[in-house]
């Protein structure tokens, strides 16, 4: 039965036997069975290829062999026989028509191919010919012919370039455009060759007699490029030759004979293309104009190892006169023949290129198309997904200009510099490292990074058969992460002079406003049952909601955060409002958040001690106090002073403090999911990072202005365990500067949206102030890049005990507890169990009921359980360590 995409059919390995069904990505069976060597991650197949488990092991028969008896081999003819099987093994991959054995070789590499042609047309060039190459030809080709052909001054050819990338500042989208492109450089290139060839000629004229110079034209062209990565038009392209050398370009084109050399294609990714077929191809052309030679490596793309090249000429007759670069035993016999010898070295790879072309051949992917078909198919839709998510997909082009080789424009925010060079090693420093190097090291993917200059930053995304959507979603979430990291290192730049603005100025701010809230009071049922997944990461689990969201607008002074008349109707959800008002001004008091049996909770399980009065709780314990007793309880807790007067303990965690820490997030649970919902994630995940249980003492000092974090949208959570009065260090905000790191937007829009905030507000912001109380329970989020503090506790008695928590986006989840010990295996035993246990939100349950006492009964036992087992964990490894 087929699936969708067709995973559910069977393929065929390179044997012609069935593979078994491979459920889920398309390549899967082939990562596993024919390449399981290959890392995941490799989507550079177009640079060096790779080879299949079975064409690798002939190959290594082959080296074995050689290594045994080589002397039979070579005197007895074994070697010439087998490469000449291979040569011919070759003809059904590149033409179904009549190509006969003799217009056939198989020569090293693609530059050696090269060089055989340089060093054939260096015997044929005059002074004065031209030698014509594409502006994309590969840099070694191009540095062979101007090495062969133009650098000898008694050769004299010249090298031109014909332009259809790089001076057009864009890569072209269709074959239609290339080939006006072509059209319009050759024509340029033409009328300056007459205008020389005339000029030349005329000063012959001057010193001799009259003479009429020819000039002959060879052309160097590519099929499918390399840097960047299309499938051109050649056939199109040879038929302009034929055009323009038989039209009139210039009045004095009589002096100036121009004349076709010969063409040469370089089909070095011939074989990621569907539907090869060099005679077809050039079906129609008038003989004169198809191609001379024409090479393709079969190492890239047709499984062969490396290294392997076929040659293709026109006729037997061309390839007779030709000889191979290196010049040994068999020179003079023809090319074919010279390719069998050329030297003592390794020839595994060329006779191995017989099961390279039958796994070719017989390769079919779960939904049974072949190499070439399956990989455009799938690089199709990779190249879609990724554009999309980078931005640019207006820069795809035609499906008629990819093989199994695309070109995807990066984000264009994305800062990819000098340092990534098309198909040159990048040049890393202490300091900085190219984006290709951070995607191998940082995130397993190898991908060919590259800037082309005005054209843009692009990846040339090559997709094989073993690759998987996998990979490709690596190579995505990498690219982002990539940039976001580069956009907050530039927004701390960028911003550093305005921070030193702000800290200058906040002392003289001294206008107040209320917060709105959210009035949690009447709410019908404060139980909250904790997430069913049981899960630190948010998003994936389903939040627990409060049964009513009543908003309570305290309208207590003209200047407002939010602008009531953008809200429209008063039937507008008022979850939507807080959202809004969460991202507009970066902070939002959310009033009665816990009931007050909930806080009574809070406070006895963290030793706070105290009973509710008839308007506020009473006085909670200092910080040395409750310092001793939570270390009594939990001694690994860790805890510091950042200011005098506070401290600070950290909870996260901690098998004794952990659940009632974080028992308030079933609350928080709709607001966070919802501000970190519209939010680039690029695949990373929310952790609640960070529970601590901040003591302020009396007399404690006014905090440093601050921002809990600046890279990455974050939220705090601020929670009072005790009403917070005006003289009890409430805290002081700046609403708006949390858009000076929003590194999505510009600079200026962000400093415009974050002077407007201000404005509205004339500064900054208290939670307390005059008569109003910040009242225990009343929770105070926070953009994690706002800027805010808190303020001094200039009351005689009465300690301050505030819940702040931390929502993250993180790639990994935070750390647990502080061990005194590092019991290795045993620890890492210990972790598991402990992962089980702690790393989820538990909720705090209604007071008094008999389901609270079953769950505390339940966890206790395990505490006990989890105790027993660290127990014996640590007198095992005392026991190791003393013997």
């Amino acid at each position: 039965m087929t699936t969708a995409g067709g995973y559910g059919q069977q393929g065929l390995d390179a044997e012609g036997q069935e593979l078994e069904e491979a459920p889920g990505h398309p390549g899967l069976h082939s990562l596993r069975r024919d390449f399981a060597h290959k890392p995941a991650g490799r989507l550079n197949h177009g640079s060096f290829g790779a080879a299949p488990a079975s064409v690798l092991q002939r190959q290594r028969q082959y080296q074995q062999r050689w290594a045994e008896r080589p002397d039979d081999m070579f005197f007895r003819g074994e070697l010439f026989a087998d490469l000449r099987l291979a040569s011919a093994s070759c003809i059904p991959l590149i033409s179904s028509d009549n190509v006969l054995p003799q217009q056939v070789a198989l020569i090293e590499n693609a530059c050696a191919a090269t060089a055989m042609i340089a060093h054939r047309w260096s015997k044929l060039i005059s002074p004065g010919d031209v030698v014509f190459v594409l502006d994309c030809v590969y840099g070694a080709c191009r540095m062979c012919l101007q090495e062969h052909c133009c650098n000898d001054p008694r050769i004299g050819g010249q090298l031109y370039t014909l332009s259809i990338f790089e001076e057009h500042g864009s890569f072209p989208k269709s074959s239609g455009l290339i080939v006006e492109r072509f059209r319009r450089s050759l024509q340029k290139q033409i009328r300056c060759i007459i205008g020389q060839a005339v000029k030349d000629g005329k000063q012959i004229f001057e010193k001799h007699r009259p003479v009429q110079r020819e000039c002959k034209l060879y052309f160097f062209l590519d099929y499918v490029s390399s840097q960047p990565a299309f499938v051109l038009p050649v056939a199109e392209m040879l038929r302009e030759i034929g055009v323009l050398l038989s039209t009139d370009l210039h009045a004095e084109q009589s002096e100036a004979q121009l004349s076709l050399g010969e063409v040469c294609i370089d089909a070095a990714h011939a074989f990621a293309v569907e539907g090869l077929d060099v005679v077809q191809q050039f079906e129609g052309l008038p003989s004169e104009l198809k191609p001379h030679w024409w090479f393709a490596n079969l190492h890239k793309w047709a499984f062969a190892p490396p290294t392997a090249t076929v040659v293709y000429a026109k006729n037997a007759e061309l390839m007779s006169q030709t000889s191979h670069p290196m010049i040994s035993w068999f020179y003079g016999k023809g090319l074919q023949e010279e390719c069998l010898w050329a030297g003592t070295r390794d020839y595994s790879a060329l006779l191995s290129v017989p099961a390279a072309a039958r796994f070719f051949q017989t390769w079919r992917s779960p939904d049974g198309l072949g190499p070439a078909a399956f990989s455009k198919a799938r690089i199709l839709e990779a190249g879609t997904y990724l554009s999309s998510l980078w931005g640019t997909s207006d820069s795809l082009p035609d499906p008629e200009l990819v093989c199994a080789l695309m070109m995807v424009e990066l984000p264009r925010e994305l800062d990819v510099g000098a340092q990534d060079l098309p198909g040159l090693p990048t040049s890393d420093t202490k300091e900085r490292r190219s984006v290709r190097t951070i995607l191998r090291e940082d995130f397993s993917v190898e991908a060919a990074v590259g800037s082309f200059g005005s054209c843009g930053n692009f990846i040339r995304l090559s997709y094989a058969v073993y690759n998987t959507w996998d990979d490709i979603l690596s190579l995505g979430r990498g690219v982002i992460q990539i940039l976001q990291a580069q956009q907050r290192m530039k927004s701390e730049q960028e911003t550093e002079v305005i921070w030193r603005f702000f800290v200058c100025s906040l002392a003289q701010a001294e206008h107040c406003l209320h917060l709105h809230s959210l009035d949690f009071s009447t709410t019908a049922s404060h139980s909250r049952a904790p997430p069913k997944d049981h899960k630190t990461e948010l998003l994936t689990g389903e939040a627990t909601t409060p049964a009513s969201w009543d908003l309570d607008l305290l309208e207590k002074s003209e200047k407002a955060f939010l602008d009531l008349k953008s809200w429209g109707s008063s039937g507008d959800d008022k979850r939507t409002r807080t959202f809004q008002a969460l991202e507009k001004w970066g902070c939002v008091l959310l009033r009665g958040l816990l009931t007050p049996e909930d806080v009574l909770s809070l406070r006895r399980a963290f030793g706070l001690g105290g009973h509710p009065g008839p308007r506020e709780f009473a006085p909670a314990r200092r910080a040395a106090e409750v310092g001793l007793w939570v270390q009594q309880h939990d001694p690994n807790v860790s805890m510091g002073r950042y200011t005098f007067g506070r401290l600070h303990l950290l909870l996260r965690g901690s098998p004794e403090y952990e659940t009632a820490a974080i028992s308030p997030h079933a609350s928080l649970a709709p607001l966070v999911h919802k501000h970190f919902e519209i939010q680039d994630m690029a695949g990373r995940r929310v952790f609640l990072s960070e529970a601590q249980l901040v003591i302020a003492d009396p007399f404690a000092e006014v905090q440093q202005w601050h921002m809990d974090a600046a890279s990455g949208r974050g939220l705090s959570v601020f929670l009072p365990l005790q009403n917070v009065a005006a003289d009890r260090g409430p805290q002081e905000l700046l609403p708006g500067t949390h858009a000076l790191h929003d590194y999505r937007r510009g600079l200026h829009e962000r400093c415009r949206d974050c002077f407007r905030s201000l404005c509205a507000t004339h500064g900054t912001v208290k939670t307390a102030g005059g008569a109003e109380v910040w009242s225990a329970g009343d929770a105070l989020v926070l953009d994690s890049g706002l800027l805010h503090r808190g303020l001094a506790n200039d009351s005689l008695g009465a300690p301050v005990p505030m819940l702040v928590l931390r929502y993250d986006l993180v790639d990994k989840p935070p750390p647990g507890r502080r061990q005194e010990k590092d019991l290795k295996a045993k620890r890492q035993e210990l972790g598991k169990l402990a992962e089980q246990e702690l790393l989820y939100f538990p909720t705090v349950s209604e007071s008094g009921a008999r389901k609270k006492q079953a769950e505390q009964a339940e966890v206790a036992n395990k505490r006990a359980q989890l105790a027993d087992q660290i127990k014996e964990l640590e007198r095992q490894l005392n026991d190791l360590e003393l013997r």
